[in-house]
């Protein structure tokens, strides 16, 4: 058996079948790699060394004779034991468990020490060669049949043919071994069977390679399904509106839930500019932040706007937002997810309104209108210029309150506040400091001739009489006058002083305005 004979006749040459086997086995081997998932789920890289190992097994049979029978023999068929090992392992990968690792690998030695105890017996090596590799092949088709509904597609129906196609073969060759109709005394000598084994070889690779490439593919497509509904019910279901913009600021897409969250058809708001929801006192926050994203190419967080609602009001919105890039990597706009947060500013605003103004008059409070106050000084600082404070406090509001309840005195300073604040310019500020007790705030005045005549319409807006839950109510005040800097650059000292003013003219009989140190300059 140190040389080799070729078959004649009308058979297929068996060393010819060997080596398209070994070509189409590497090459099946290339082809499986190439296929691979890097995460290794899908099998194919398993298979891969399986194609490679088998491809290996058939070039040592092609050495016989230029090679020991040791390594031609031997090796050759540890390798084709390992090769359907490998196919295992890649069926373990593919549905996720399967038998024990050491069944799986327990054909390998056996194969080697039961090659090199027969040495040159050629029938029982045959039989032991079919005997071993028919139990991994049962294995195989076992761990198919287990997981066949736990898989789809076609690949299933072509691994299982191939498998059964196999199985029948290597019954056929250890039986037809076993009682001698082999027809060939060595492993190139032609014989029907010979040769419809080693073509069953090749086929079988091929159906394997096809069967488990399109399972992969299959499994993939099932997956990208399954991402695909997961991602449709996440973006349908979610609690904010994911969108996209192109470089112009153009709608591309908006989540189909825009319609349950701002009351809005995506359809109807896709291909316009995000400026016909925005609110236009949002759009330069929001151009900014675009092109910040679009320059940098970064994310960004954290944009607050104001967006329409469908009733014709507007929501707050926050949002986050990550570049959008097309296939060849270039920057095609950006993708955003806007999330609602009209309840928190409505609190933001109750915090901020109750901290700066007062819950009675709805005017600043004493904070508020000192943070005013301070602004205005350095203003008038910059320009050289000054300002006017007042302290205004109502002469008869202690006996309404007595007499009346201080349900009808919170009426008298709600309607004093309203008119009081209808005299002032916008610019102006007028808070309640507590009680009785107003501070006004002229950020520009002229002069203190100036600040007086503006004290004095107030005086007389004071003095209009009240009529609040049918009684007739009378009411004056008294108002002191400050200017800055004349009567000092610190705040505290300014209302103080106007303060002061104030008091003398309670004492000079009331329902009249000084200035402070009682020069009034003309």
């Amino acid at each position: 058996m140190g040389s080799r004979s070729f078959g004649k006749g009308t058979l297929i040459d068996i060393g010819t079948l060997i080596l398209v086997t070994v070509v189409v086995s590497a090459t099946l081997s290339i082809v499986l790699f190439l296929f691979a998932d890097h995460s290794g789920r899908d099998g194919l890289a398993f298979w891969g060394v399986s194609a490679g190992l088998y491809s290996a097994a058939y070039g040592l049979f092609l050495l016989r004779g230029s090679a020991s029978d040791l390594l031609s023999v031997v090796a050759a068929n540890i390798l084709l034991a390992a090769s359907l090992a490998f196919a295992l392992e890649a069926l373990v990968r593919f549905f996720g468990k399967g038998p024990s690792r050491w069944l799986i690998w327990l054909p390998v030695p056996v194969m080697g020490v039961g090659m090199f105890w027969l040495g040159e017996q050629f029938e029982p090596r045959v039989m032991l060669n079919a005997a071993l590799l028919w139990l991994q092949v049962l294995l195989m088709t076992i761990l198919v049949v287990r997981h066949w509904r736990g898989t789809s597609g076609r690949g299933r129906y072509l691994l299982l043919v191939s498998l059964v196609v196999v199985l029948i073969l290597l019954a056929a060759r250890l039986l037809g071994t076993a009682l001698g109709g082999l027809g060939a005394g060595s492993l190139f000598e032609s014989s029907h069977l010979q040769t419809l084994t080693f073509l069953a070889a090749m086929l079988f690779q091929l159906l394997l390679a096809l069967a488990v490439i399109v399972m992969a593919r299959e499994r993939m497509e099932e997956e990208l399904r399954r991402n695909e509904q997961r991602f449709r019910t996440l973006v349908e279901d979610a609690n904010d509106v994911i969108y996209t913009l192109d470089l112009n600021g153009v709608f591309r897409y908006l989540s189909p839930n825009l319609r349950e969250i701002l009351g809005l058809e995506p359809k109807d708001v896709v291909g316009q500019h995000f400026a016909t929801i925005v609110h236009a006192d949002d759009l330069p926050g929001c151009e900014a932040f675009l092109q910040r994203l679009l320059s940098t190419r970064t994310k960004q967080s954290g944009l607050e706007y104001r967006v329409r609602h469908g009733d014709g009001g507007w929501r707050w919105h926050v949002t986050n937002a990550s570049p959008l890039l097309d296939g060849n990597g270039a920057l095609s706009g950006m993708i955003g997810i806007g999330h609602d947060v009209s309840e928190r500013k409505l609190v933001e605003d109750q915090t901020h309104r109750l901290a700066h103004y007062d819950a009675l008059t709805e005017l600043p409070n004493r904070g508020l209108f000192f943070e005013r106050l301070q602004q205005a000084m350095r203003e008038a600082e910059r320009k050289d210029g000054q300002l006017a404070v007042m302290f205004l406090d109502l002469d008869r509001f202690k006996p309404i309150n007595d007499s009346h309840g201080h349900a009808v005195g919170d009426r008298v300073l709600q309607t004093l506040a309203e008119r009081l604040r209808a005299c002032l310019r916008d610019a102006d500020t007028i808070g309640r400091i507590g009680g009785d007790e107003f501070l006004i705030l002229l950020p520009e005045v002229g002069s203190a001739r100036d600040a007086c005549v503006v004290a004095e319409k107030l005086v007389r807006r004071v003095q209009t009489p009240l009529n609040i839950a049918g009684l007739h109510l009378e009411i004056s005040c008294s108002i002191g006058v400050a200017l800055y800097p004349a009567h000092g650059r610190d705040g505290t000292m300014l209302i103080r002083h106007a303060d002061e003013a104030m008091y003398e003219a309670k004492r000079a009989g009331r329902d009249q305005v000084r200035l402070y140190d009682g020069e009034i300059d003309q």
